[in-house]
């Protein structure tokens, strides 16, 4: 079976450019991915965004784990996407829309 945790939060339209601009939310957190390569249990990473150009963008970030307890493990060290979003992404993300989600894929 295969565990993922996914990441919800949200930015207003206008702010998708300091989003992904160098130093950037989407830069850490490639840079995060890289990190996690080299974690055991590992199984990959995905950031993705809703396509609207007005209001607020829903961004989501998926790391995929090749069992529960490498993904606790995750959990409890000192760098995830959650430090890497409060580090990187404070000014951007909408106050109160950050929420995370451990699930066991089913299929």
């Amino acid at each position: 079976m295969e565990y993922i945790q996914t990441t919800l939060f949200r930015i207003l339209a206008e702010r998708i450019p300091d989003l992904v601009r160098d130093g950037g939310l989407i830069h850490g957190l490639e840079g995060h991915k890289l990190y996690l390569q080299q974690v055991d249990g590992f199984a990959g990473m995905e950031v993705t965004r809703t396509l609207n150009t007005d209001g607020e963008v829903q961004v989501m970030v998926t790391t995929r784990w090749q069992d529960a307890g490498y993904l606790a493990a995750y959990e409890e060290g000192a760098e995830t996407v959650q430090t890497v979003i409060e580090e990187r992404g404070a000014p951007i993300v909408v106050p109160n829309t950050h929420v995370v989600v451990d699930m066991e894929v089913l299929v």
